[in-house]
């Protein structure tokens, strides 16, 4: 861009008319116009004057390489300050293009700005959901309060970046459709710096000087849709670079995530391989496995090479990834051929059962409440040969399944809880030796055991005694059988108010609490007994 060029887009940016620039620089009107033309050059002493009054440096004003006139005002200030004058001519630059604009242009303008807002609210809920379920199933194994606080703030991070993103893309958006070429019209009306292409109401008249200068009809008000080259405000590019940085960082820990996928592959592909003697249906899982781990390679090719900013062969890997799925068809294809040899079985045939009893004494727990650990119920059968001290655990569960009846004790609401477990669970190598019987007898069938049956064994009065128990602390399922009761489960009964260390103690029906709280107790009826529910407020409230 020519010194004179560059000369008139300065003076109008600080608002100055030729005659205001020459009475500053001591000079006639006449002498700025031929510097504006290009006809003559200033003196060297008035360059200087030029770019003190400017904020420029002589190098960028006379340099004809440099067109960014933006970069040659900019030199001089700090990073915080052209990203605050880049925001503030943002809007100025913004109010004054809708104030000189139709209101049929002004329609259009929102409408096509709320048509992408809508189309980016819609794929952000979808990148959300999406994101948001493939990072919390990575940490699925923790508890449910850490679980949910790193939920909440996983999903508040997306959303900030997305909203931040969808910002960048609708301000630029706006920017390139309408601000940029508004811009453009006004800055190059008295320049030959460029020719713009000029589009204008139906009824506003253009006409097009030999210095490709563009006068409007002054009495038309026109909609201005310039085609050019356009300028980034230096805010769009710093929130531009903060959200780049973002969402590489957010896809380098997406790519930790493939990269332990791609280990479990190979895992798999291992232990498939030493399966592959006993059927062609490992066969199909050795190449199907193949096929993904070579996708999974692909997709972190692809997610590297973004991070290091690098080029993609996009050609060569989608013929890869083509491949690859045509690698995965074939492994399915001989796996359903071979999965046709196999028979299954949903439980576990031809493993025998086991009884295990534990014994425990009663004669000092007159409180007594049994339960039971990650069971649905538990039956109690009646043996009135059994004295008052003795209650007998019994537990059944296939013989290679179970381990052992575990039992602990705690105290809760002033009652004595003893809980049962019966242990089921198949060691590994267990599991290899009965999944190789299997394999060579082309069966498969369901290996998971659940916990297995647990009863109670104790006389009547005992029982009846425990099942009273229960009652004060738990909405007891019951029903009662031939040989006893049936437990089918418990529901929570009792609901205190910690906040003033509330104590309840079931056996007596008393409660305790803080002496700077009131406490009032509300009962509840419900279908399979009542509820007690304690409300505490401490007395300042």
């Amino acid at each position: 861009m020519k010194f004179g060029d560059k000369l008139i887009i300065l003076r109008k940016k600080h608002n100055l008319s030729q005659e205001e620039l020459a009475s500053k620089l001591n000079v006639s009107r006449q002498s700025v116009s031929k510097w504006e033309s290009n006809n003559t050059y200033p003196e060297t002493d008035k360059i200087i004057q030029i770019c003190n009054l400017f904020e420029c440096r002589m190098d960028d004003l006379i340099n004809e390489k440099i067109v960014d006139v933006d970069q040659v005002m900019r030199k001089n200030k700090n990073n915080l300050s052209i990203v605050f004058d880049s925001l503030l001519e943002f809007i100025t630059k913004s109010i004054n293009m809708f104030s000189s604009m139709k209101f049929t242009s002004f329609l259009k303008c929102f409408f096509e700005l709320g048509i992408l807002i809508l189309i980016l609210f819609v794929c952000g809920l979808i990148i959300s959901s999406i994101c948001t379920n493939v990072i919390m199933d990575l940490v699925g194994f923790l508890s449910r309060d850490i679980y949910y606080s790193i939920y909440n703030i996983v999903q508040a991070i997306i959303e900030i970046v997305l909203v931040c993103f969808s910002g960048i893309i609708i301000v630029h958006v706006f920017k390139i459709r309408y601000l940029d070429f508004y811009d453009k019209a006004v800055n190059d009306e008295n320049t030959n710096s460029s020719k713009p292409d000029v589009v204008l109401e139906n009824n506003t008249k253009v006409n097009k000087k030999e210095n490709n200068k563009v006068h409007f009809n002054i009495n038309k008000e026109p909609k201005i849709i310039i085609r050019d080259k356009h300028t980034t405000f230096a805010f769009l590019t710093t929130l531009s670079k903060l959200i780049i940085g973002i969402v590489k960082a957010t896809l380098a820990v997406i790519s930790m995530m493939f990269v332990g996928i791609l280990i479990a592959v190979i895992s798999l592909f291992v232990i498939s391989l030493f399966f592959t003697k006993y059927s062609v249906l490992f066969l199909g899982v050795d190449l199907g496995l193949i096929g993904i781990g070579i996708i999974n390679v692909i997709i972190l090719v692809i997610l590297t090479y973004f991070i290091i900013n690098k080029k993609v062969d996009l050609k060569k890997m989608f013929f890869i990834s083509l491949s690859a799925v045509c690698l995965i068809g074939i492994g399915i294809g001989i796996g359903c051929i071979g999965i046709c040899e196999f028979k299954f079985l949903d439980d576990l045939e031809g493993i025998p059962g086991k009884e295990i009893s534990k014994e425990i004494n009663r004669n000092v727990v007159a409180n007594l409440v049994i339960d039971v650990h990650d069971m649905e119920g538990y039956t109690i059968r009646i043996d009135n040969s059994m004295s008052d001290d003795i209650i007998k655990a019994v537990g059944t569960n296939h013989e290679k399944y179970f381990k052992n009846i575990n039992s602990w004790s705690s105290t809760d609401y002033g009652m004595r809880i003893y809980s049962f477990h019966n242990s089921s669970y198949l060691e590994f190598n267990d599991f290899i030796n009965v999944l190789s019987h299997d394999l060579e007898n082309k069966i498969f069938r369901d290996y998971y055991s659940p916990d297995g049956k647990l009863e109670i064994v104790c006389n009547e009065r005992v029982a009846n005694m425990l099942i009273d128990n229960a009652k004060k602390i738990h909405l007891v399922d019951y029903e009662k059988t031939e040989f006893g009761y049936k437990v089918n489960g418990y529901d929570q009964k009792i609901y205190l108010d910690y906040k003033c260390e509330m104590k309840y103690n079931a056996l007596t029906g008393e409660y305790s609490y803080d002496d700077k709280c009131v406490c009032t107790k509300e009962v509840r009826m419900a279908p399979n007994g009542e509820i007690i529910d304690f409300d505490c407020k401490y007395k300042d409230e």
